[in-house]
């Protein structure tokens, strides 16, 4: 199978697991195996699903609502196969946002198509799970 090299979406998230368990843990509630010689990458029959640090982590920043996100621990950058419908690759995103959802991870999605996500891909959702508020961060 061929994948793109364009990134089609970023799912940042807030967890604590190091990233190979982060993968691993994914790979089985996509019906995915993991890959890479990290064991961080996750593939799916329609996307390749990258767990990396985002470099702009901070533990602070991220508890500030809505932009913190920004600054949670990993993001999931999601390559699609190159064939791959649109509707496919959406369903996934989303999947995979219930998936974290489900289990109290706060995750938001960034991509053209966040307003076809649950909750809008959970940026500025009350109804998705959030990093404890900083005292200056308030939840609007």
């Amino acid at each position: 199978m061929t994948y793109s090299d364009d990134l089609d979406c970023k799912v940042y998230i807030a967890a604590d697991a190091p990233r190979a368990e982060l993968a691993a843990a994914l790979a089985r509630a996509l019906a995915g195996a993991v890959d890479g010689p990290f064991r961080d990458t996750v593939r799916t029959p329609d996307a390749l699903l990258d767990v990396v640090a985002n470099d702009e982590f901070d533990e602070r920043q991220q508890r500030d609502f809505p932009d913190g996100f920004l600054h949670f621990r990993y993001a999931i950058e999601v390559y699609p196969r190159a064939d791959a419908p649109h509707e496919a690759v959406r369903q996934l995103v989303a999947r995979l946002l219930e998936y974290l959802w489900g289990r109290g991870i706060p995750a938001v999605a960034a991509c053209d198509y966040e307003d076809e996500l649950p909750f809008g891909g959970g940026y500025k959702s009350l109804a998705v799970p959030w990093v404890e508020q900083s005292v200056t961060g308030t939840r609007a």
